[in-house]
Order: structure tokens, then sequence, then C-alpha cells
């Protein structure tokens, strides 16, 4: 074996505590958020109007449609109706625009408790609108100390509105699956957005909670399905529109549609990987079920404070959703460093074509190591045979050059990471 020219040792004796969090996800539809002198509403009036709402539902994770493709629009947002009255921890994302639309999206997030792998997220080109997939990590208390943490993929789309384009909805959610499949592992994952559905039966639906590869379908956590268009039955849930009468920006009509969603994936809806969805949370805010076919502030509403209705009536036709996500980490102290049950040892970083691995055990114990990408899928996996103390591993490293993570877990499901580069 080549001589290991970096060695960083770290002893580990892992007393596991059950820490929880809990997080709120939200998705909005912002109906043309613009700067403009064209826009469908003032820009100041509309952001303080935002503020409102926000500073109601205080998402840690907030994902938008409508916005007009400019960096101004997107960081007006973040500094004035989010990071506001003494808060200061929302960031923001890129947008992109591939597909040369007039409207884009956008992602905010509380960067106390979480972080992002990459500020320009993943793009799912398709024929209308970019869909884009953004990775955050959990700040777990601990993370300094484990380099172990839970990530949630983001997913926010804007799908082709109006009946009579059931099929080019359904192209852009085959589009999404199939990137997906190909590209990640199964994990924690939210879609969320603008769908534009009229009933659960349209195929760009099915394509997301009836996929013929099981493992990679979404549900939806309220479990409401049928024809949700104009149907009283549905009252409760739908999100659009929150006028009675349109003006050539806001559509009317009133509440009689549910155009906007979150979906989860599995290991959410059955909390396999540390993020659950938190049972009877998933609400669109400023419905009461009570204003079906009328607008949100139309009489009594008292499902949220009145300054927030009118601030909903004054955004946007649509209504927000949002659920809330329990997030379970593994706090670890480190207790006496002269007894040890793992020592990982590091390996030449920057790497190239060979990762040479030093692992020493106090105890003879057997380990699984992984290679992971950015995306969060497995590249590598092999068990290893820890047959000695001191034990060196040659794992053969072809990939592009960029950042990587490798995984070492013990036969007691404890956990190391360490970031890898490759040039």
């Amino acid at each position: 074996m080549h001589k290991i020219n970096f060695l960083f040792l770290i002893f580990f004796n892992f007393s596991y505590l059950i820490a929880q969090d809990t997080i709120t996800l939200m998705q909005y539809n912002l109906l043309r958020y613009d700067m403009s002198a064209s826009a469908c509403s003032p820009y100041i009036e509309k952001t303080n109007n935002i503020k409102t709402i926000l500073k109601y539902c205080r998402p840690d994770i907030l994902g938008v449609n409508e916005m007009y493709p400019s960096n101004v629009a997107a960081e007006y947002i973040k500094t004035n109706a989010l990071n506001v009255d003494g808060v200061t921890y929302y960031q923001r994302t890129n947008y992109t625009n591939l597909a040369g639309s007039d409207l884009v999206n956008m992602l905010y997030f509380n960067s106390q408790k979480f972080g992002i792998l990459s500020a320009t997220p993943t793009i799912v080109q398709t024929i209308y609108r970019d869909i884009n997939i953004y990775r955050l990590y959990y700040k777990s208390a601990n993370l300094a100390t484990t380099h172990d943490t839970t990530y949630l993929n983001v997913i926010v789309a804007h799908l082709k509105a109006s009946q009579g384009y059931e099929t080019d909805r359904a192209t852009m959610t085959n589009d999404l699956m199939n990137f997906l499949i190909n590209t990640y592992s199964v994990n924690n994952f939210t879609f969320q957005g603008d769908f534009n559905l009229y009933t659960s039966s349209e195929p760009g639906y099915q394509n997301l909670i009836a996929h013929t590869n099981i493992p990679w379908r979404f549900y939806d956590p309220i479990n409401k399905p049928g024809n949700w268009n104009n149907s009283s039955t549905f009252a409760s849930i739908h999100t659009q529109s929150t006028r009675s009468a349109s003006d050539g920006c806001f559509v009317g009509g009133g509440l009689d549609d549910r155009f906007d969603f979150i979906l989860i994936s599995g290991d959410i809806k059955n909390d396999t990987k540390k993020i659950a969805y938190i049972p009877n949370s998933y609400k669109a805010v400023g419905q009461d079920g009570n204003h079906f076919n009328s607008a949100v502030n139309s009489g009594t509403n008292n499902s949220v404070p009145s300054d927030v209705l009118n601030a909903l009536y004054a955004v946007s036709d649509h209504l927000p959703v949002l659920l809330k996500l329990k997030i379970t980490a593994n706090s670890a102290d480190i207790q006496d460093n002269s007894i040890s049950d793992i020592a990982y040892a590091g390996f030449p970083n920057p790497v190239k074509n060979e990762l040479y691995l030093t692992v020493i055990a106090e105890n003879k114990a057997d380990f699984n190591i992984q290679i992971v990408s950015m995306l969060g899928k497995v590249l590598y996996s092999e068990n290893l045979e820890n047959n000695s103390q001191e034990n060196y591993f040659t794992i053969p490293f072809h990939y592009a050059k960029g950042i990587y993570f490798l995984q070492l877990t013990d036969s007691k499901n404890r956990k190391i990471v360490k970031k890898i580069v490759k040039e």
C-alpha cells in the first residue's frame, strides 16, 4: 500500500441521547412577485403583507412560486419580509431559469437550523418551467462533533396551469420522477408547489403517488383524493382563489380549487431516516372550510388573525400551505478518550484515483463504508472486515472532480462522516 501522508485520529466512545426538533415547511404562490411598475400589486405594500403572513407562520423553510426572475426581487423579500424585527437568520438560494420562463421558484431557509449544500439548486428542465431540487442538511447541536447529519431534499415546482393541459402536467412530473430515480438514492424528499391539478386521477398526480417504482412514490399527508375542482366536499383544503372577482391579475371565483401541495416521500411518511411528518399539522393558511366559492375574508373567518387574513387576500389568489416535520437526531457525548470503541483514521486529502483509509479499533468489529455524492447518492458501499486493531484499506475512487462524503458505520450503527475532495 502507498504511504499514508496524513493521519488524523479521532477517538469516540458514544453515549447516545435523543434530541428532537420541530420545523415548519411552507409553500406559497406569490402571484407574480415583481418590483416593476407593471406588477400586480405595488411591491412595497405587497412585501409588507407577505411579512405579516410570514411573521404569523414562522416557516423554517419557505418555497415560493411565481417570482419574477430577479435577484433583486428575491433579496428584497429576504430583507424586508423575513429578516425583520431582529431576525437575521434567513438565507436564500439562487434562482434558475433554463426554461426561459417569466416566473421562477425560490427557497428561503432558517440558517440556524439548516445549511444547504449548494445555493444553486439542481434543475430538472421541463417544457414550461424549471423544477428545482434543494438539498438541505440539519444543523444538529452536535454536528461539529459527530460530523453526522440528516438531509432533507425539497423539490419546488410550478406545473402548467389550466384545464386542457393535463398531458403537459403529466410530462413535467414524469420528467421529475425519471430524474430522481436515475440521480438520487431514496431519502427524505418533499415535493411542493402550485401543481394546478383539478383531480387526483390526473396522470400528472398519479405519476407521483402511484409510480411503479414504489420506494419513490410520494404521499399526500392528508390523504384526500378525489375531484377537488368546485366540490364542496373538499372545501376545507381548497387553496384558490382568495377572491370572488377577478381583476386581470387575481383569479376570481372564490375558494374552489386545490392547486397548492406539499407531498412527502415514504421515508418521511414512515419516519425511517430521522424526519417524520407530524400528524394533523398540514393546513392551508386561512382556510376555515366555510368559504367555498367565497373570498377568504368574506364574512367571518377566525382561522387566522384579521390582519393575516386581509394580507392573504391582498398578496395572492392562492393560499399558502404548510406542515410540520419532526427531526430526530442522535446527540453523542464524547466520554473518556482513552477508552475507545472506534478510531477513524483519515486519508490523504485531496484524493486522486484511490482512497487510502486506515481504521484503528480497540475491538475487532466490522464496518460498512459508503462513498456518497453531494446529491446524496450512494456511489460505493462495502462491508469491511476488521481483523485487527489497525487496518488499511484501498478503495477505488474514479469519480469526477468535486466534493464527496465518506461514511463509516460500525456494528452498533455509530457513524462518522468526513468530507472528501477529489482533484
